[in-house]
């Protein structure tokens, strides 16, 4: 019987062995060595052991997960293939500064603060 880790393993190798099956060898080269995988797989290595627990929470080891999970890894590839370097740019320094966010709220509360100050003023 395998560890629930064994399991996320073996699932999430069996999924970028999935994603990446549609491409030749040499094309698969070229992409398993690019910045770009190299990213997706490590944000995947961090964050879908936490996917599946809560799938499994959800589905509770459904066999018709799989192929859900086989399309969106693989649409998330192609998503992020895609994206915009200067988005990706944003990405890294986002993920570099995890209290991002709490900056940017402030900044549109002060945006929207002025906006109803404005607007009451008018009224």
């Amino acid at each position: 019987m395998l560890t629930q880790t064994q399991q996320v393993d073996l699932t999430l190798h069996h999924l970028k062995e999935r994603t990446l099956s549609i491409y030749t060898p040499e094309q698969r080269a070229s992409i398993e060595t690019s910045e770009d995988w190299k990213q997706f797989d490590r944000r995947l290595e961090e964050h879908f052991p936490k996917l599946m627990h809560e799938l499994d929470n959800v589905y509770n080891n459904n066999e018709a997960v799989l192929p859900m999970l086989e399309q969106l890894i693989a649409q998330a590839w192609q998503s992020y293939s895609q994206r915009n370097s200067s988005l990706k740019d944003i990405d890294i320094a986002r993920e570099n500064d995890p209290d991002w966010i709490f900056v940017q709220q402030t900044g549109w509360r002060r945006v929207l603060r002025r906006f109803v100050c404005r607007r009451s003023a008018k009224a």
